[in-house]
């Protein structure tokens, strides 16, 4: 049984794996990829925290989660997918599989790291405070200029940044590659959303890549506009190109 990107958008997770359980062959193995909380924090990926995912993982609470439900974690390896993803196998408790080594070395690993301490946590959002903080000093420079700004993606975990680091107020419109979102509205803000070619014809004096995880292809992509347009990348530090 396979579940990936879907653990962290459930519920009512425990009564899934009564249904796993009930399904899984004697022999048989349950594979489930989510995003990986310690990678959240570590590499600063808050923009995946928005109302569909529910619960944000790691392996040490996920030990006494399966046994509950009548399962054994015995595997866990990392997987780049989400800016940092848990890719982990399950058995029926006492199935045939001996737990791997893997499964104590991750837990000893999010203790080292202080997945278990609030302070993990407040040194993050203190973080962002100042990333925030940096953006706006930049883009209220830009705006007392009158320069149009540009904000470059529109999905849903733009959305999340947009909102957090309250910068929707400098931008005059987003753009973005999917057609789909062509001609809509951001949410709550409601900025107009356009396809990326709108860049040559505005001709921003700034572009900030909101989905900055994906800065190096968006700028190699348009390549053309560098110089007559600075390129503003948020995390995982302020950069300005």
């Amino acid at each position: 049984i396979c579940a990936n990107n879907v653990i962290a958008n459930i519920d009512e997770l425990g009564s899934v794996m009564e249904g796993v359980k009930a399904i899984l062959a004697p022999d048989g193995v349950f594979i489930f990829e989510t995003g990986y909380l310690l990678d959240t924090i570590k590499n600063k990926v808050f923009d995946n925290i928005y109302h569909e995912h529910i619960s944000y993982h790691s392996v040490e609470p996920f030990v006494p989660f399966f046994q509950k439900q009548g399962l054994e974690l015995i595997h866990c390896e990392r997987v780049e997918t989400k800016g940092g993803s848990l890719r982990g196998t399950v058995q029926l408790a006492g199935g045939p599989r001996k737990k791997d080594r893997s499964v104590d070395a991750f837990i000893a690993n999010e203790r080292e790291f202080g997945l278990d301490k609030p302070e993990t946590y407040r040194a993050l959002g203190r973080y962002l405070d100042g990333i925030k903080r940096q953006l706006h000093a930049a883009l209220s420079a830009l705006k007392a200029e009158r320069r149009v700004i540009a904000g470059y993606g529109a999905s849903h975990s733009v959305t999340t940044l947009l909102h957090h680091f309250d910068i929707a107020r400098y931008l005059d419109f987003l753009v973005d590659d999917n057609p789909r979102k062509h001609h809509t509205y951001s949410p709550g803000h409601r900025l107009p959303v356009l396809p990326s070619s709108a860049l040559y014809e505005k001709k921003p004096a700034a572009v900030v890549i909101l989905p900055w995880r994906f800065s190096e292809p968006i700028l190699k992509k348009h390549e053309k506009l560098k110089g007559a347009t600075q390129f503003i990348v948020p995390l995982p530090e302020l950069k300005v190109l």
